[in-house]
């Protein structure tokens, strides 16, 4: 595992033009509709819970889209071409192969969740977590690296 290969790996996810929209952008602009659309029917005192919940649901599909949407469609396009073939007669080891998928996702996915937080964050009011909250969250974030 070396950079080069993990800048490739990166490159590759990048490619896939569909994981990087519906992991970053996507989920920014349904927040925003969705709060836009919803926030008449619900009582003041409610509102901000309401946003809160939806900016919580709408983080859970960063990693859904940017992580299994880009993998399945990125390997499947590498099985096609044989590349993980190539990649062994070149001496790279199964292990550094899935290294590099890992360490690639992760910097996408951590891409993916700056990008959604400032689209998000300063531009609707969303309740400030607890600590214990905090911690699920970033086990969350933990979890969706090993998934």
């Amino acid at each position: 595992m070396n950079r080069y290969t993990i800048r490739y790996e990166f490159q590759n996810t990048l490619h896939n033009v569909y994981a990087v929209f519906f992991g970053s952008i996507f989920p920014v602009l349904l927040l925003h509709m969705i709060v836009r659309g919803t926030l008449g029917d619900i009582p003041k005192n409610m509102k901000d819970e309401v946003v809160t919940t939806i900016f919580i649901g709408m983080a859970m599909l960063i990693p859904l889209a940017s992580i299994f949407l880009n993998h399945a469609a990125i390997y499947s396009n590498e099985l096609d071409k044989k590349i993980p073939e190539r990649l062994l007669l070149f001496g790279f080891s199964e292990k550094d192969i899935l290294l590099n998928k890992v360490v690639a996702n992760l910097i996408i996915l951590t891409l993916c969740i700056f990008i959604y937080l400032g689209g998000t964050v300063p531009f609707l009011k969303i309740l400030k977590p607890r600590f214990a909250a905090a911690v699920v969250g970033f086990w969350e974030y933990i979890f969706s690296l090993l998934s």
